[in-house]
């Protein structure tokens, strides 16, 4: 008889396991576990989203909250194991910003927007984006988290990241005292493998006239002597017949 009871206890529980799973199957068929965000960019990416604009301009576009993974791939002659450990180290890491061409839209660097928080999460997640960026060859801009920007440092820090991308230099600080902080032309061309041309910009030289320039006057009283011959005109009258 306690054999009867215990078979009937551990059907009754198989049994309410089946309706619960079967409850729940109901519910995410009338009611699927999807939501839509409203908005795409928080309030403090919106922010820099703005300012980054005015900094590049029509030269540059901006494509935000793009996942690591789709844009760095992995070098071939891989074993598993690394393929493994390295996708594993691009998992859940994204880029607030890709700076890319609008032609080609080839890729010219990334932009991460530091949080004030410095959470140790936050912190590591830094890290290790900094790490793949330079195994990646992408120059990476860390932009710490602000309720204003100041556009020419925007510009000037974009055109550092360009520098970096295409010519492998960094800009010391005469040169970048000299450029103007503006946003390099891009240009597409087949030889150059879709690589944007930046603008040499050098300054202006001004000269400071201090004082007046000679003017060239004529004196019509001023006696030459008989020695110079002079030049006489005369005007001659044409008949009409």
């Amino acid at each position: 008889m306690a054999h009867f009871y215990f078979l009937l206890g551990l059907g009754l529980i198989v049994l309410l396991a089946l309706l619960r799973q079967i409850w729940r199957m109901a519910l995410n068929w009338l009611y699927p576990p999807y939501r839509a965000d409203n908005l795409l960019f928080n309030p403090a990416q919106r922010r820099l989203k703005t300012a980054l604009e005015q900094a590049v301009g029509c030269d540059y576009r901006l494509y935000g909250r793009i996942r690591v993974a789709d844009v760095i791939g992995l070098r071939g002659r891989l074993t598993r194991r690394e393929q493994e450990q390295a996708l594993a180290r691009l998992d859940g890491l994204s880029f607030d910003f890709l700076l890319c061409t609008p032609e080609s839209t080839a890729l010219v660097g990334a932009i991460a927007l530091l949080p004030n928080s410095h959470w140790p999460n936050d912190l590591l997640r830094q890290r290790r984006l900094r790490q793949i960026c330079t195994a990646a060859a992408l120059p990476l801009l860390c932009i710490e988290e602000r309720d204003d920007y100041v556009i020419a440092d925007l510009a000037a820090q974009i055109f550092t990241l360009l520098q970096t991308r295409w010519l492998g230099v960094m800009p010391n600080e005469k040169t970048m005292n000299a450029i103007k902080p503006t946003p390099a032309v891009v240009t597409n061309h087949d030889d150059w493998d879709d690589r944007p041309l930046i603008e040499r910009c050098e300054p202006v030289l001004s000269i400071q006239h201090d004082a007046a320039e000679p003017e060239f006057k004529m004196n019509i009283t001023l006696d030459i002597g008989d020695e110079i011959p002079r030049i006489t005109a005369e005007k001659r009258h044409r008949w009409r017949s």
